[in-house]
């Protein structure tokens, strides 16, 4: 989506090489043209008709704030409102695969391909196969036999993509070959009702547990802001406690059928990446040198 290439534009790879070209060219004429484009960003984005606040205090204070503000909104001037939706999916050629080298004896990957949308029924069983995933053949094969820091399975319904990742992973082969198997394996034996069941109690239940004021107020904000309406959290709730093994076998069947058509980025030091580019279709033609 177009909100998530512009999260990657301003946190991720393409922000740490756009400021490594910055501290190539410092001359005056680039410092400049920066200096436009922050003045440009602070006209859009510092306008009174572009800025939400949250207020978390009693009833007898919330006036009073709420004045407080509002005076001191005055002073901004309105912006510009933006008409592009932000969570519209946007059609662009994406690479297979690539490879970012780093100074590092260890790897960090990721591969993500397309899933169910939050609001489908099918949301609910990808949840929970990526929870069962994540908390038990990733656990056993990737961080405990592999010796990884870290593995996941991630369902993100909002973007409708699933992805595996492993954080400081001694191995590369053997992980993509384990993300792979983890949905063989459930896509041809199924899972047990008792697992599924803790992975509902699990997933339903933080939802479930009790906030203080400060938590409801912020996690009620940031859902106003992503647009998560209460009718789009009980279907995704039903649609996990719907789920079963029939339902959860089906999806990794499905997300097997995507997997083909994923996207894998390896970031590891040079001479790792050589040692597995042939099997990786030759990863390291569209390899980056990261600046770090």
């Amino acid at each position: 989506s177009e909100t998530l290439r512009r999260e990657e534009r301003w946190r991720g790879i393409d922000q740490l090489l756009f400021l490594n070209r910055v501290n190539e060219d410092l001359g005056s004429d680039s410092l400049k043209k920066i200096g436009d484009i922050l003045e440009t960003i602070r006209t859009k984005v510092l306008g009174s008709q572009m800025i939400s606040l949250n207020i978390t205090a009693s009833g007898s204070e919330i006036s009073k704030v709420k004045t407080y503000l509002e005076g001191k909104l005055v002073n901004f001037p309105k912006g510009i409102i933006s008409s592009a939706d932000s969570n519209q999916r946007i059609e662009v050629e994406f690479k297979k695969q690539e490879a970012l080298i780093i100074p590092a004896a260890v790897s960090y990957l990721a591969q993500a391909f397309r899933s169910s949308f939050i609001e489908s029924e099918e949301y609910g069983s990808e949840l929970l196969l990526s929870h069962i995933l994540r908390t038990d053949f990733l656990w056993e094969n990737v961080r405990m036999k592999g010796g990884a820091y870290g593995a996941s399975a991630s369902a993100n319904g909002m973007e409708g993509i699933f992805s595996f990742s492993s954080y400081r992973d001694p191995n590369i082969d053997k992980t993509i070959s384990a993300f792979k198997e983890g949905l063989q394996l459930i896509s041809q034996n199924g899972i047990k009702d008792d697992i599924i069941e803790k992975a509902k109690i699990t997933i339903v239940g933080k939802d479930l547990r009790p906030q203080s004021p400060g938590e409801k107020s912020i996690i009620g904000f940031i859902r106003k802001l992503y647009n998560i309406s209460d009718g789009m959290r009980k279907t995704r709730r039903d649609s996990i406690m719907n789920a079963d093994a029939v339902s959860i076998q089906t999806a990794a069947e499905r997300l097997l059928e995507e997997l083909a058509n994923s996207s894998l980025v390896v970031m590891a030091g040079r001479e790792k990446l050589e040692s597995v580019s042939k099997s990786l279709n030759n990863i390291m033609v569209d390899s980056i040198n990261l600046p770090l």
